[in-house]
């Protein structure tokens, strides 16, 4: 068997074989990637996954009316038939599919998109009713005969030709039998239509009663609504113009602008304004109209539309606007503009706008003008000229591709200004979200995602909205969306469709030279650039100047899904697995590599392929994304470790042998990020299986990992001795740093600090040679929590964990957070504020970087403790109010219980004492020695505020006891001067003083210079 270069996939040519007769391979040149045969297919031999909305109409009773008629009779009404429903349907732009009896197919979408094919699909089946209405008046006339058909109409994803010659298949898909369930359930005269095509439609479909149909072939049921009519295409149906107007100052001052030297000068004016479909360029609009004018108060205004298929003739906005001069009560000869002689019905437009224009400024607003004929661009063009001394403003809104469409429009005006709109900011963005209804729950990250995904475009954003609200996944483009990117996508040619596939295939950024070696174009690279160069004028795509020269973006994410999901998923996989070869000669990283093997199976995947050659792809792709999630977990990229090894984990195979250690390194990340639950379940998954594959000794790191979180396992450090002759005698340096840190912590915990130090500088050496970022960084806060709390001087300890810094912070943000934790209050306590401030900083931004959600805790403490030490005591109530409103939102009952230790003991010094009680009233006296001493302490203070001497007697000899039972100075000084308070506030100055002494002597032997001097000024 041949593995494929650098992917460690091999597959036996029988099984390449097969692979490649599956289901969605195409047709073309063989080449084999991955260890499989894939093709590469000309456009001629494609399939695409379209968007399309199939109409099905049956005519009722056609037996029975066969019974009645002669067969002649028959055939010249059935010929009559059939010619009125194809022409309804392709008056609105359908295709009729096929006749299959009497019964009808229709599809919308195919061969072409258009971004309204849902609509024009009901517009087609209500007007078939009242064509069969007027056709059945003559039938019943002359034959005493009248047609009832029932109409089905669903939308959905179909797999087309992309050559409108191949007739043999046009559409094929459940879409298609599910029209034709729907149709089967209509009633005579009736329209039944799916949920898809309303949802599609939106506000623009008039629907009956839903109706919880059986249908045969479908579990349960599924929702149908009888059609009743259809809306009028307008913008304030469609859109959300209830939602707040947010930014577009410039574009708003560049339209008064040009509103002003019309009304200024009394001459005409043009103006284009170009952007994307949903920009919002109608809004803006809309929104000027209403605020435009002087102190002569608000010019005339009218505002028409071209329309986007034939209901209109080419100069139908024209009437339009002349109507709306005319006023309801006006008339307005409609029949010089449509019938007669150009010469004359210009001559008619020319006079009527004059006459509008005479008394106040007028304002002409034509929307949509990438519509526009020829010739209506023309009469325009010649308005601005032959109106020149006319008060006249023309405000045009188009797409962007109007300037490829009629690339000299307004160019002849006097007053011309072209006016481009782009994405809103993101600020106003969120605003715009948090307005839209109550979509998921004001759910900050949730809103962030979508208008990241929509990346400045309203409408996109709206629509992404709305498909949240009702359910849809987040990876789902919404129809509304797709249908309105692949209407652009689809009046390509060829050639730019193969290239758009290419480069979606390598992702949202691709270099000319990577697209044009996958796709293997006909005359290579200069005709993949020059295509690429024409979809960037088209706006598909943006030119990106980088360092090692200029490459191509798709213009939003959206419309690189949308490229994606068109091509078929066999296609998908036969490019994904040919990319990944030239990802391996060039030697790309395993998640660049992991990721398109991924791709390539999830697509043979859910066309039902089982091969062995799929089982294959997929173990490489579990191997490569779990590499690269080690090496993200090793740099402490906890997000983008959680991506990789949740893939892993999803791709791979419980059976595969890679499984388990996917699983194990997917917990670590889990826990990294807080998820204790989730990591304890990953863990025990991981052993489970690691121990079903013979894999011992990654059944024992998942042991030792899960051990600390595990409320049923032993002792971590007795799990860890257990393991450590394992490791060691397999040389699993990963192994050993993990036991000596549970054996470190047993002993930190204990309050056995100077046997932890020894444990964990035994520990850091396998974790620098394990290459674990994370295992070091432990190592080193452990250490430095040692030798923070241990019996080494302040000075001592200071020294060796500067050493440490100096020696593993570089290019390790992690260590950098943990060590420097201990390293800022040592610097503290040793009476050197500015050194611990800098670190502080330090950690914090560390922190932010690394992006821990237990971060938002410790900082807060960090700098409480420091701020404390330094006698800041309005920063340090400030950061413990972070800290504790961080501390309850994670909901970990460590971190409340540290932060409410911080707090009582900052109420308790400053005299809150009833603050202090309330903090203290849920927390027992239990953990590790020195939280036992420190709670001991504080249940003693506040006994003693409250006058109870026996308890706080108490609770101040347990604190002493605890403290004295561990090697720490620190736990012992502080249990000391805990007592002493206790004894000033109960009276007994001597005691207070002896106390003050024990506290003031532990902490000179530990360096604490600062608490040295509060013991000293509470003796005093």
């Amino acid at each position: 068997m041949a593995a494929a270069r650098g992917c460690g996939v091999a597959i036996p040519a029988t099984n390449r074989r097969r692979l490649a007769s599956e289901p969605g391979a195409g047709r073309g040149t063989r080449r084999r990637a991955e260890g499989v045969i894939v093709n590469r297919m000309t456009a001629a031999g494609l399939d695409d996954r379209k968007l399309a909305t199939i109409l099905f109409a049956d005519l009722v009773g056609s037996t029975a009316l066969a019974g009645r008629l002669d067969p002649e009779t028959l055939r010249t009404i059935m010929m009559d038939y059939f010619d009125l429903m194809a022409v309804t349907i392709e008056s609105s732009g359908g295709t009729v599919e096929k006749f299959i009896g009497d019964a009808v197919m229709a599809v919308f979408g195919v061969p072409t998109t258009h971004e309204d094919d849902a609509r024009r699909a009901l517009l087609a089946a209500r007007d078939i009713l009242a064509r069969l209405a007027v056709f059945n008046d003559r039938l019943a006339q002359d034959f005493d005969v009248r047609l009832q058909v029932r109409i089905g109409v669903n939308t959905g994803e179909v797999i087309a030709s992309r050559d409108a010659s191949r007739r043999e298949a046009l559409v094929a898909g459940e879409v298609v039998n599910l029209a034709a369930r729907l149709e089967q359930h209509a009633g005579p005269g009736e329209i039944l239509v799916a949920a898809d095509t309303a949802a599609a439609v939106g506000p623009l479909a008039v629907l009956g009663p839903r109706r919880d149909l059986a249908v045969k072939g479908k579990a349960g049921t599924i929702p149908a609504y009888p059609l009743l009519d259809v809306l009028p295409d307008e913008p304030e149906a469609t859109r959300r113009f209830d939602l707040p107007f947010v930014g577009r100052a410039r574009e708003l001052a560049t339209l008064d602008l040009a509103l002003d030297r019309v009304v200024t000068d009394g001459t005409a004016g043009t103006v284009l304004m170009q952007g994307d479909p949903g920009i919002g360029k109608t809004r803006v609009l809309s929104e000027w109209l209403g605020r435009a004018g002087n102190a002569a108060g608000p010019p005339r205004a009218a505002v028409v539309r071209c329309r986007n298929y034939a209901e209109d003739g080419s100069l139908r906005p024209l009437q339009d606007l002349l109507a709306q001069l005319a006023g309801p009560d006006g008339a307005v000869n409609a029949l010089a503009v449509s019938a007669s002689p150009y010469a004359e019905a210009y001559a008619y437009v020319v006079e009527r706008l004059e006459a509008a224009a005479s008394s106040r400024p007028l304002v002409v607003v034509i929307d949509d003008c990438h519509w526009a004929s020829t010739m209506l661009i023309e009469v325009l063009d010649r308005l601005a000229e032959d109106l020149a001394d006319v008060p006249l403003l023309i405000v045009c809104a188009a797409r962007r591709e109007i300037a490829e469409l009629f690339p000299s429009f307004g160019r002849g005006a006097v007053n011309f200004t072209s006016l481009e709109l782009i994405g809103l900011g993101a600020d106003d963005m969120m605003r715009l979200a948090a307005a839209f209804d109550d979509i998921t729950a004001h759910d900050a990250t949730a809103l962030a995602m979508h208008v990241d995904r929509a990346e400045g475009n309203p409408l996109h954003l709206e629509q992404l909205l709305s498909a949240a609200r009702d359910g849809s996944s987040p990876a789902e483009l919404p129809p509304s969306v797709r249908a309105l990117i692949s209407a652009r996508i689809d009046v390509l040619g060829e050639t730019a469709r193969l290239v758009l596939d290419g480069a979606a295939i390598i992702g949202r950024e691709f270099s000319t030279a990577d697209v044009t070696r996958l796709i293997e174009m006909p005359g290579g690279e200069p005709v993949v650039a020059a295509e690429l160069r024409t979809l960037a004028r088209r706006h598909l795509l943006d030119a990106v100047r980088r360092p090692t020269g200029t490459t191509h973006r798709f213009a939003s994410g959206l419309i690189h899904d949308a490229v994606y999901q068109a091509m078929t998923k066999g296609r998908r996989a036969d490019l994904h697995l040919l990319y990944v070869e030239q990802l391996s000669d060039r030697g790309a990283t395993d998640a660049e590599i992991g990721g398109q093997l991924e791709q390539a199976y999830r697509c043979r995947a859910e066309l039902g392929s089982s091969s062995a050659g799929l089982a294959a792809v997929r173990t490489s792709a579990a191997e490569r994304l779990v590499a690269a999630g080690v090496t993200a977990l090793r740099r402490v990229d906890i997000p983008w470790a959680l991506n990789l090894f949740g893939r892993a984990v999803a791709v791979a195979s419980p059976d595969d042998p890679q499984w388990p250690r996917a699983t194990l390194h997917h917990g670590q990340a889990l826990l990294a990020a807080g998820r204790r639950a989730d990591a304890l379940a990953a863990w025990r998954d991981a052993r489970e299986s690691a121990l079903r594959h013979g894999h011992a000794a990654l059944a024992a790191h998942a042991d030792l990992l899960a051990a600390p979180i595990d409320p049923d396992a032993p002792c971590p450090a007795d799990v860890a001795r257990r393991h450590l002759t394992r490791f060691e005698n397999e040389g699993d340096d990963l192994g050993i740093a993990r036991a000596r840190l549970a054996i470190a912590e047993e002993s930190n915990g204990a309050g056995q600090h100077r046997a932890a130090v020894a444990e964990l500088r035994a520990a850091l050496p396998s974790a620098v040679r394990a290459g674990s970022d994370i295992e070091r960084a432990n190592a080193l806060g452990a250490l430095g929590f040692a030798l923070w709390w241990g019996p080494q001087p302040a000075d001592d300890a200071i020294a060796e964990c500067v050493a440490l810094l100096r020696d593993h912070a570089a290019g390790h943000t992690a260590v950098r957070a943990t060590l420097g934790y201990p390293l800022a209050v040592l610097y503290a306590m040793a009476g050197d504020q500015a050194r611990a401030d800098a670190m502080v900083g330090a950690v914090r931004e560390s922190s932010e970087a690394l992006g821990h959600p237990e971060g938002t805790v410790f900082v807060p403490l960090l700098t409480a403790a420091v701020a404390t030490l330094g006698d800041r005591g309005d920063v340090a109530d400030a950061a413990l109010v972070d800290a504790d409103r961080a501390a309850r939102r994670l909901a970990s009952p460590y971190l409340r219980r540290a932060v409410d230790r911080a707090l009582v003991r900052r109420h308790l010094d400053v005299g809150r004492a009833d603050l202090a009680v309330a903090a203290l009233a849920d927390h027992t006296a239990a953990g590790p020695p020195s939280d036992r001493a420190d709670l001991e302490g504080l249940a003693a203070r506040v006994a003693a505020a409250s006058d109870d001497a026996a308890r706080a007697a108490r609770h101040a000899a347990a604190a002493v006891a605890v403290a004295a039972a561990t090697d720490s100075p620190v736990a012992l000084a502080t249990a000391h001067l805990d007592v002493a308070h206790v004894h000033r506030l109960l009276g007994d100055p001597v005691r207070a003083r002896v106390a003050a002494d024990a506290a003031f002597t532990a902490y000179m032997r530990k360096g604490h210079l600062v608490g040295a001097g509060w013991a000293a000024a509470l003796r005093a």
